[in-house]
């Protein structure tokens, strides 16, 4: 059944638009929330402490990894190709020529 609408309910209902203006007065009212790194920081790695640690390992183990492998072998320099074959080269590529006359072969 239906409740009987009681005079507050009707009261606050006339006056719904003026609650909303008052509601966004008392929000404007209120001070600004403090704002620290040292919170911000916490409230992201806080909740996901476990990930972040999983992360951290993972970064740890690759670090670890680059400096075990990645130094064994130096590669050796590469040489400039001799005066010859660069002149054969630019002999090829003329601006005149058409690249179906490029020899595929060195």
């Amino acid at each position: 059944m239906n409740e009987p609408i009681t005079p507050r309910d009707h009261l606050l209902n006339r006056h719904a638009a003026a609650r909303l203006q008052l509601d966004a007065l008392r929000l404007a009212a209120l001070p600004a929330p403090p704002f620290s790194w040292h919170q911000f920081a916490a409230e992201l790695f806080r909740p996901h402490r476990h990930i972040w640690q999983l992360i951290g390992c993972v970064w740890l183990g690759l670090l670890a990894w680059n400096f075990t492998f990645a130094r064994t072998h130096a590669s050796a320099p590469v040489a400039p190709p001799p005066p010859e074959a660069i002149a054969a080269w630019l002999t090829q590529f003329k601006a005149h020529a058409p690249l179906a006359q490029i020899d595929p072969r060195p």
